[in-house]
């Protein structure tokens, strides 16, 4: 049986979930609901890992920037939760929201580079950049986490 990079992405955010909310009493159901959430859409973008060949990498590429895009969208509406966090909290929240903007910056520039990839290339090019993806995205997952628990949300 072969596991993909996306397998084991949605096996570490869902083992992640789970016992980050074991032991949550207040607010689990709203917690539980948001990881079920992100879970569902971790594994939508699963099925939706198309296996693009060389011929198609346009449409490749056009599908990783609408999936940054969404992840993009994730951070933001992070950022805005974070507005009635305590001072200390907000301030380490804002730190961990500009590391994901970085890396979500640095997929974007590896997402603009898919086109050069030759077609000898192709394969190792798709493969790091969906790894890559799927990086960023377990690391939203975390940090959303990571911030329902601190605001109670």
């Amino acid at each position: 049986m072969k596991i993909t990079t996306t397998t084991l992405t949605l096996l570490t955010t869902s083992l992640f979930a789970a016992g980050g909310l074991l032991g949550q009493s207040t607010n689990q159901g709203k917690l539980a609901q948001d990881f079920d959430k992100t879970s569902l859409q971790i594994q939508a973008g699963a099925k939706d890992a198309k296996d693009y060949t060389f011929a198609e990498k346009d449409k490749f590429t056009k599908a990783m920037k609408c999936d940054l895009a969404k992840v993009n969208e994730n951070i933001d509406t992070l950022d805005a939760k974070i507005n009635t966090a305590s001072a200390s909290t907000k301030a380490e929240a804002k730190s961990k929201l500009e590391a994901l903007r970085v890396k979500s910056k640095e997929l974007g520039n590896q997402i603009d580079e898919v086109p050069k990839a030759t077609e000898s290339t192709w394969e190792g090019v798709k493969t790091d950049t969906k790894d890559s993806y799927s990086k960023l995205k377990s690391e939203v997952a975390h940090e959303r986490h990571w911030i329902s628990k601190k605001i109670g949300t």
